[in-house]
């Protein structure tokens, strides 16, 4: 299947996760650059990888966004992830403990 036949949501579109789980990690953006946090979305089931609302996520945590092409090209998912082929040249995310001191204090992140 190509990627003109993909289409997000559909059944081929889903099949393509690994459950990684990596885009269910909270993200911050700073400066233009996305960051993941240790914190994983309330709604993630860790010992399976497995959203525990999927069919409804974007309704129960409001900040889910939904893969999409352009949603992908923002930079939000981790090398290795088979939907950055649809933006394989998207930055890619870095971690929050590579943000300044100062930044992290602020949000009040782990240091």
């Amino acid at each position: 299947m190509t990627r003109a036949h993909l289409r997000p949501g559909s059944p081929e579109w889903e099949e393509l996760c690994q459950r990684c789980a990596r885009c269910c990690y909270e993200k911050l953006e700073y400066c233009g650059e996305i960051f993941y946090t240790a914190s994983p979305c309330p709604h993630l089931d860790e010992s399976t990888q497995r959203c525990r609302v999927y069919s409804n996520r974007t309704v129960e945590q409001p900040d889910c966004a939904a893969l999409t092409p352009e949603i992908i090209a923002m930079g939000v998912l981790p090398q290795g992830c088979p939907y950055r082929r649809f933006a394989p040249d998207s930055p890619l995310p870095k971690i929050s403990s590579e943000l300044p001191d100062e930044i992290r204090r602020q949000l009040n992140l782990d240091l």
